[in-house]
């Protein structure tokens, strides 16, 4: 909230927001691809909710328009 707080109309708002989270920078991508390695399914947890979160996972690729292989998807 402290990044945001000054903004005063939507359209600011809303560019800053894009600046501090749409971000390609290195640090996003190693971020997400240890999300994306790291994901395994837990004890308990059921499929349909394991895909939710993979997609959710790849969305968030998508959103920062990084390229992810089929191959690392399977």
């Amino acid at each position: 909230m402290c990044n945001i707080i000054d903004e005063e109309t939507v359209k600011g708002l809303w560019s800053r927001l894009e600046t501090l989270y749409m971000t390609k920078s290195l640090s996003k991508k190693v971020y997400l691809k240890k999300r994306l390695y790291g994901l395994c399914m837990k004890d308990g947890t059921a499929v349909l909710e394991h895909l939710n979160i993979f997609k959710k996972v790849i969305s968030e690729f998508l959103i920062v328009d990084i390229k992810i292989d089929e191959e690392i998807k399977c």
